[in-house]
């Protein structure tokens, strides 16, 4: 919107205007949601007819760079009011006195990279050739084209654009004569630097996770991906908080129907901000009602480079170092990033190993409380004898009994999770010998309890991917009230149940079983047992991707024994 021109004595009553109207009005506009804005739509106030008379240009959603130098600093004050951060330098070059303002953030922008790129550059260029700062506009045009040695400049005609750079990481330079603001990436955002992961630990492999800048995770995957077919698409997600969320996928492998549904998700997002990756996942999930996740979330940049070779789609937000993998199976949580680097023999024995470890911590609870409460002549005698033996003196069923020492051991977990590292494992140790071994002498659980429920916890230890192994902890309370009503015919009710549920699920249009469910027997080789990798000559099936071969002819044709030659 066009601002008029002013006096030096009506400065004053301008910035309160400003701040009284501008910031009112227009701030809260721009940054509310699009659904506040619906809701203030739907419920107009009592004065309607005070609101028609005024004129449309009182809300519109641009603010115009002034071409005066001191207004469009007045405005940015304005909106940025109580922002005690904001920087502001003025400086005057050329031999009329040109007067050019650098506006940063303290703490987003580098101050070092400021002053040798952006003040120093402006003053020793200015010297130099001073013929070329004879106009606001020659001083404009050689700052953007010659000037600033930085290597993203972008001009901005919109202060509210321009202010949103910089909360990004840009500095400002506006130029007193021209309508226009210059906007030079000087980012320096804090963070912590590239470590080993803590939550997907390996012994073979890559040693390097994640951290909380999108910008170095992308370039961590690029670093294993040397191909111009890795695409990368930047979305700005929430009203307020306007975080980039970033989403990769490699052309000509990756579906494009997956690739546009996943936009198109995104896009649909309205909230005020994105602050973690756990956040957009219950955004665009395909049913918000199960308590598995229908998305993978991975630390690790080995783990992301392989599900984008296999035709899914990754999704980064910012200030988080976990990433999303779409779409994931049941399958595909269960195994971990180091069955790809161990020889097939050993990883196929672990993914067993693993599947096993799942049934158990999901049923073992269960399957006791009914054998002990409805089906006790299924056990051996002897056995039966020793467990009757144990649990003689033991006041309570065996369903409390099995509740209240999983309640306990889910409050360890979680008590050992709130406090620090050092203090977490005391906990646990503490937790699971003393207290475990005084509730044994005092008879308020049975010894055969305790063995069960720390087999439990040991299996569910085995499951490789956290948010799963919070539904499967969820489940094994479900089946156990199952159990303890119905016997075996309630825990076969419980699987059942579970199992239809997961049959169902579904993400982003993947079958939450696949492959097994629809069964493809051709994606079989890396499942339950990982087959050697010069055999997994094809992409899964499920994927439905654009090239299905993921291996090459030479390395499909290697042979199966010893003492041949390979051009691998």
């Amino acid at each position: 919107m066009g601002i008029p021109s002013l006096t030096p004595g009506q400065t004053t009553v301008m910035i309160t205007e400003i701040k009284d109207g501008v910031h009112d009005m227009i701030f809260r506009s721009l940054f509310s949601s699009p659904r506040a804005r619906r809701m203030r739509k739907a419920k107009p106030p009592a004065d309607q007819s005070r609101l028609q008379s005024e004129p449309a240009e009182a809300v519109s959603l641009t603010i115009e760079v002034p071409d005066d130098l001191d207004k469009a600093l007045d405005i940015v004050r304005a909106i940025m009011c109580d922002c005690d951060d904001l920087q502001v330098r003025k400086v005057t070059i050329g031999e009329r006195g040109i007067q050019v303002a650098v506006l940063a953030i303290e703490g987003i922008d580098d101050s070092g990279r400021i002053d040798v790129s952006i003040l120093r550059a402006i003053a020793v260029d200015s010297r130099e050739a001073p013929g070329a700062y004879t106009t606001p506009r020659d001083v404009f045009d050689r700052l953007y084209d010659q000037t600033l040695n930085t290597v993203t400049v972008h001009t901005e005609t919109d202060i509210r654009q321009m202010i949103e750079a910089m909360l990004r990481g840009r500095c400002a330079i506006i130029v007193d004569g021209v309508p226009k603001a210059i906007t030079a990436d000087v980012a320096s955002i804090p963070g912590r630097n590239v470590s080993e992961p803590t939550a997907e630990t390996i012994i073979q492999g890559p040693r390097e996770s994640f951290v909380e800048r999108q910008n170095i995770n992308t370039a961590m995957v690029r670093k294993h991906l040397h191909t111009p077919d890795l695409k990368l698409k930047r979305f700005d997600v929430g009203s307020r908080g306007k975080n980039a969320v970033a989403v990769m996928h490699i052309a000509g492998v990756t579906n494009p129907a997956l690739v546009e549904e996943v936009y198109r998700r995104i896009e649909k997002i309205e909230v005020d901000a994105i602050l973690s990756g756990g956040i957009m996942e219950q955004f665009i999930e395909d049913d918000w009602l199960s308590i598995f996740p229908q998305m993978a979330t991975t630390e690790r940049p080995d783990a992301v480079v392989t599900a984008l070779l296999q035709g899914r789609v990754a999704i980064f937000t910012g200030n988080t170092p976990l990433v999303l993998v779409v779409p994931t199976t049941l399958d595909h949580l269960m195994h971990s990033p180091e069955d790809l680097y161990q020889r097939w023999q050993v990883a196929s024995s672990v993914r067993v190993l693993r599947a096993v470890a799942v049934f158990l911590s999901l049923t073992l609870p269960s399957f006791y409380i009914a054998l002990t409460s409805y089906h006790a002549e299924m056990i051996p005698t002897t056995l039966a004898l020793a467990i009757g033996a144990s649990r003689q003196a033991v006041p309570f069923p065996a369903f409390l009994e099995a509740f209240v020492m999983e309640s306990a051991l889910e409050l360890l977990r979680e008590a050992g999770i709130r406090l620090p590292t050092p203090i977490g494992q005391t906990i646990g140790i503490v937790g699971g010998l003393v207290v475990g071994e005084a509730a044994v002498r005092a008879n308020l659980v049975s010894p055969t309890m305790v063995i069960v429920v720390a087999l439990t916890a040991i299996s569910s230890f085995a499951i490789p991917h956290y948010p799963t192994s919070l539904a499967f902890r969820l489940g094994r309370f479900f089946l156990m009230m199952l159990s303890s009503a119905l016997g075996l015919y309630g825990l076969v009710i419980g699987l059942m149940i579970i199992l239809s549920h997961l049959s169902a699920l579904e993400s982003f249009g993947v079958s939450y079983l696949a492959p097994w469910a629809p069964f493809d027997a051709k994606d079989i080789k890396n499942t339950l047992l990982r087959f050697p990798l010069h055999t997994l000559t094809h992409r899964p099936s499920f994927l439905k991707t654009i090239d299905q071969r993921g291996q090459s002819d030479a390395q499909s044709d290697r042979p199966k024994t010893g003492g041949g030659h390979s051009d691998v």
